[in-house]
């Protein structure tokens, strides 16, 4: 399972909640962009309460790829604050759920890198270094993102039984090792990425006009 579809399905338990609220602020007489189910602009996103902006924004997001097509081509054409928050969100969630190795696993190199440059962005220092920590793992181990992407769709087990044990299992204990370091120094993404998307929110209200 990438660690997009992970969002969905953590998401399922909010969507009723972010409709609801939606129905509510939102004018019935409105028209546009009637095939968009969640609609974000600056008075409902206003309206909002905080600790539902952050489903609000990724169900937007959500919205906008499933008019096209649910893949990485449609996702980079949506305004880069959406992709920002969205990859930052992502990576919370994975790591909140999952751990250093089914993110790699589950995520293309360019998300990866992507999701690097987003981290950035919203200052998110510790948790990029961390990121980048796990891919130099890899490379110490003879692997690289490539090489972890052929094994896409196995389990941590899977990938430890492979004719190199040993070397793998040291792999495997390092990003181990890694994942309770980032949750014991781990940021606020969650706040981070909010403060960020509430900074250049006023360039995007203009974008999705």
């Amino acid at each position: 399972m990438t660690y997009i579809q992970i969002i969905l399905l953590i998401l399922l338990t909010t969507s009723c909640l972010i409709a609801v609220i939606v129905t509510i602020i939102t004018p019935q007489t409105s028209k546009k962009k009637k095939e968009i189910d969640v609609i974000l602009n600056k008075k409902i996103y206003n309206k909002t309460s905080y600790k539902n902006k952050s489903d609000l924004i990724v169900l937007f997001v959500q919205e906008l790829r499933l008019k096209e097509e649910f893949n990485e081509e449609a996702f980079f054409k949506i305004p880069l604050l959406l992709q920002i928050f969205y990859l930052v969100e992502g990576f919370n969630d994975n790591m909140n759920y999952d751990n250093f190795l089914e993110f790699l696993i589950g995520s293309s190199e360019e998300l990866i890198n992507k999701t690097l440059i987003s981290l950035e962005k919203v200052e998110a220092i510790k948790a990029k270094e961390s990121l980048v920590k796990a891919i130099e793992i890899l490379k110490s181990h003879g692997e690289t993102i490539e090489t972890i992407q052929e094994k896409e769709g196995y389990t941590i087990h899977d990938i430890i039984v492979e004719p190199d044990l040993d070397r793998n299992y040291k792999l495997i204990e390092e990003l181990e090792e890694l994942d309770i370091l980032y949750h014991q120094q781990k940021e606020n993404l969650i706040e981070l990425n909010l403060a960020y998307f509430d900074k250049h929110k006023d360039e995007l209200w203009e974008e999705l006009k």
